[in-house]
């Protein structure tokens, strides 16, 4: 399934952003309508933009190729903080764009254990 290849790649790369980088910026990918995973990733001249600016102009990349049909799906990644029972965890909030339906936010909580990185679904 799609959706199930690129959680994976969110996932994937999350991983290297957190635990080599040290540091997350927002990314995505998408689906195209040939079934091809394309990673995105965006750029803003300046030092340093604002993760809002980038997530902006992701989603509305996202949102462009799938009017025009180049992609049947995209998620944009970013790094947020959720609260689940009054308790502060660390997530990765997926935003899923698909065509013909609603954008979807799912939530990967992480944890960061000693080499690695843990992920689970959010139950919210």
């Amino acid at each position: 399934m799609n959706l199930t290849r690129a959680e994976e790649y969110i996932k994937s790369q999350a991983r290297i952003f957190l635990l080599e980088m040290r540091a997350f910026y927002p990314f995505g990918c998408a689906i195209d309508d040939k079934n091809n995973l394309r990673p995105l990733s965006a750029y803003i001249e300046g030092e340093n933009p604002s993760p809002v600016e980038l997530i902006d102009l992701l989603e509305g990349n996202i949102v462009q190729k799938i009017e025009i049909g180049e992609y049947v799906m995209g998620i944009v990644a970013i790094d947020v903080t959720i609260s689940n029972e009054n308790v502060k965890q660390d997530a990765i909030e997926m935003r899923i764009f698909i065509k013909d339906e609603k954008t979807v936010k799912k939530h990967l909580i992480y944890k960061m254990t000693e080499g690695d990185i843990e992920f689970w679904e959010s139950p919210n």
